[in-house]
């Protein structure tokens, strides 16, 4: 899936800077993904602590994305 550059700075965004943002980032996740007309079917950490996330698109095909924190 190519990633619009509003959704991906729209995600950015949504990225927690708190070192635990394990417990609310999928609330908060959901609800920036719906903005866009995707639904998350699940997501991993890596290694590296970057989301990977996997979603269904408005139509129905589904596709991985992966999160990089903001940048400068």
């Amino acid at each position: 899936m190519q990633i619009p550059s509003d959704l991906a700075r729209h995600l950015r965004d949504c990225y927690p800077q708190a070192d635990n943002w394990l417990a609310r980032w999928p609330q908060q996740l959901e609800h920036c993904l719906k903005q866009w007309q995707l639904e998350l079917l699940g997501w991993a950490e890596q290694l590296s602590y970057h989301p990977v996330l996997w979603v269904r698109q408005h139509d129905g095909s589904q596709a991985i994305l992966k999160l990089l924190p903001p940048g400068p």
